[in-house]
């Protein structure tokens, strides 16, 4: 009889957990396109598959559970969402998923699975409201886009802090980096980003760890860079105890200097992807914990 109970006991523990695993929406072994995960040294992401030599892709996300890869490609003058879905243990091919008149790129699933958020912009059409737009989970699809305000590629933390590039009126980008945060049923103005982030450069593309306490941004600053060459790089910083981010480091000196833009954490934390040479890249995130260690 005791046997039994045990037996009871071991068996509803395993369907608590198992349910709690189901429900975290989080893929511990995610498929990534059965790439060789790379070390320290940035390889291009699926090359052939996701990175071409044909067009120009930019921005990457998957979703929390890692079945759907969303990312930008530059076809024609113009930029789209493309996506691809695992389904029966391989990928699909990726197909166009969000296009307008304009461009729609950088896309971002939230934390939660619930939203996807991505920069729409027209600047041929004054009346159009370019910045930040979402849509929403509608069963296995997305709802109509919907406009959520001026600014251009957002990152969260696991409590829905949004971190984004800021906007100037006229729809082009102010140099600076924001964040809202969701209060009384809905998200803030613009907070006041405290410490070694935004400077007289220029700031833009943040990623923001799911804790908060890790932050890689591109920055046209010439400072730790050993030239006066202004193009944008990662840069990456640390929040302190006092909620205030530290002196941002480079870099250019791990990844090697070159143009690079849309930084992005992959869900199971591993990997670093971003954009360099109209293809994107894919690092461990061991050079995180290298950095730690000298800063």
């Amino acid at each position: 009889m005791r046997k039994l109970c045990l037996l009871q006991n071991y068996i509803l523990i395993c369907s608590i957990l198992l349910v709690i695993v189901s429900c975290s929406g989080k893929e511990e072994n995610i498929n990534y396109f059965d790439q060789v995960p790379p070390g320290e040294i940035p390889q291009v992401f699926a090359p052939g598959i996701i990175s071409s030599d044909l067009y120009q892709e930019n921005g990457c996300t998957f979703s929390p559970d890692g079945k759907e890869f969303y990312f930008s490609r530059s076809v024609d003058k113009n930029i789209n969402i493309y996506a691809s879905f695992f389904n029966k243990g391989k990928w699909t091919k990726p197909q166009l998923k969000f296009s307008s008149p304009g461009n729609d790129f950088e896309p971002y699933v939230s934390p939660d699975n619930t939203r996807l958020y991505y920069t729409r912009s027209n600047h041929s059409d004054s009346t159009f409201n370019s910045g930040i737009w979402y849509v929403e989970r509608n069963g296995k699809d997305w709802t109509e886009p919907v406009f959520f305000r001026k600014g251009m590629y957002v990152s969260s933390t696991s409590e829905g802090v949004l971190y984004y590039s800021g906007m100037l009126p006229n729809g082009w980008i102010s140099g600076d980096i924001e964040k809202t945060e969701f209060k009384e049923g809905g998200y803030s103005e613009a907070i006041e980003i405290k410490g070694d982030i935004n400077s007289t450069a220029y700031e833009l593309h943040p990623c923001i760890s799911p804790d908060g306490t890790t932050l890689i941004f591109v920055s046209r600053r010439t400072q730790d860079r050993g030239s006066n060459d202004n193009f944008n790089d990662l840069y990456i910083s640390f929040k302190d105890s006092n909620g205030v981010w530290g002196k941002s480091f480079y870099l250019g000196g791990l990844l090697g200097k070159s143009f690079k833009m849309s930084p992005y954490f992959s869900p199971d934390g591993k990997y670093l992807f971003y954009t360099s040479n109209n293809d994107i890249y894919w690092v461990s995130t061991e050079i995180i914990d290298k950095i730690k260690q000298i800063i």
